[in-house]
């Protein structure tokens, strides 16, 4: 089991109140005075927030910066490194967001955040670090040991530079295609300051919060972390919201625990208006999409598509629009004049709300499957609520 040694203080921001909330300001300074600090030392970072629909703390993701890198390139040394020349990894920096944490069992380091992790899409932090000063002596200068005023003069305020200057490295936070889409949904939300937004987190309280001191007070207790009170993660759903002309993707992947043990034909529509469902007059409407590319390798059983996803651009916002998966077992009938039939045999089928909020669900999710294929009753009691006792056959994935 790694355990991980804590160098230096925790570090706790606060918040410029006159930032915009989609891009804060922090301002925040540390100084570490640690000479036996590791080759391998890693700055942990996590960003809180306060959920607007739940007003519960959430952790919006992680970031991690190796503070040491081999001299001459960029390689992150090991904790071994001893006979590698080291150099700090002096500058600014531009850090991706990640969903998931570090494996607390694993040794810490930047890979563990970012190898393989789910990015929180357009979400960065903007770092930089640099040398301590020295006097004469050759001694580390600290802020706390000199006036406020000489600290300019003697290098130990470095003002905050612009983004648009173009200083922070920023290679490893390129944008996506997919990034790049979100940006230009995003670059014109209006600006909110976080002085702003504070009476609507706080509701009733906001008579108390008169003073800027009273409110970054209240923001430092409201973003506390309490030892019994774990935040929840954040919904990668509510990032940007739904915008027709980009549309829909939707990826079916696998199947568990079916009861059959035939060919499986899955294809997938929308509901409304479940044009596959109500006749062939409507089927022009909303033709199914059916997923095709099944992995021969997977079992009948737990077969695996390999489509990935599929776009659907256009599709027009309905707050109960919901995506209809439906599996049909395929058998082989007969064998005439060298050609196969078919049987359609046993169907199942499942349901997914598509939008939450004016938002577009994304995640992952695997899904209960409901005997038989769905009736234009079950279709119509979608459309305002959920599906009432529907006699469900959730397939076990254990």
């Amino acid at each position: 089991m790694a355990t991980w040694a804590r160098i230096g203080p925790d570090i706790s921001t606060g918040i410029d109140l006159n930032s915009n909330i989609f891009e804060p300001f922090y301002n925040y300074h540390v100084e570490f005075r640690n000479p036996r600090m590791p080759p391998s030392a890693t700055l942990l970072l996590k960003v809180y927030s306060i959920d607007r629909f739940s007003l519960k703390l959430v952790l919006i993701g992680w970031a991690a910066l190796n503070v040491f890198v081999e001299s001459g390139n960029e390689t992150s040394p090991t904790v071994d490194s001893g006979v590698v020349q080291i150099s700090l990894n002096e500058g600014a920096h531009q850090l991706r967001l990640y969903y998931d944490g570090p494996d607390p069992d694993k040794p810490l380091s930047i890979n563990a955040v970012t190898i393989e992790g789910r990015y929180i899409p357009c979400a960065t932090l903007l770092v930089r670090l640099v040398k301590a000063r020295v006097d004469k002596n050759l001694r580390a200068l600290e802020r706390d040991k000199v006036p406020k005023t000489e600290w300019i003069k003697l290098g130990l305020f470095q003002p905050r530079p612009n983004y648009d200057d173009k200083v922070y490295y920023s290679d490893k936070a390129r944008p996506t295609t997919g990034e790049n889409y979100l940006y230009h949904a995003m670059v014109n939300r209006s600006v909110v300051l976080v002085r702003e937004i504070i009476p609507m987190i706080a509701g009733s309280k906001e008579q108390d919060l008169r003073t800027d001191d009273e409110i970054e007070n209240w923001i430092r207790m409201k973003l506390s972390k309490l030892t019994d009170d774990k935040p929840l993660s954040f919904n990668l759903t509510y990032i940007s919201r739904y915008l027709t002309t980009y549309g829909i993707k939707l990826s079916v992947d696998e199947a568990k625990n079916l009861p059959w043990a035939n060919f499986t034909l899955a294809h997938s529509s929308f509901n409304p208006p479940g044009a596959y469902y109500f006749g062939s007059a409507w089927a022009k409407y909303d033709y199914p999409v059916f997923v095709e590319n099944i992995d021969f390798s997977s079992l009948q059983k737990c077969p695996t598509w390999l489509d990935n996803f599929t776009a659907f651009p256009r599709r027009v916002y309905n707050k109960y629009l919901t995506v209809i998966v439906h599996l049909h077992e395929v058998a082989v009938s007969s064998l005439e004049a060298g050609a196969l039939t078919y049987d359609l045999k046993d169907q199942a089928w499942t349901a997914l709300q598509v939008f939450s909020k004016g938002y577009c669900n994304t995640a992952i999710y695997q899904l209960p499957l409901y005997q038989g294929a769905p009736t234009q009753r079950y279709l119509e009691c979608l459309i305002p609520t959920l599906v009432p006792n529907v006699k469900s056959i959730l397939f076990s994935s254990k």
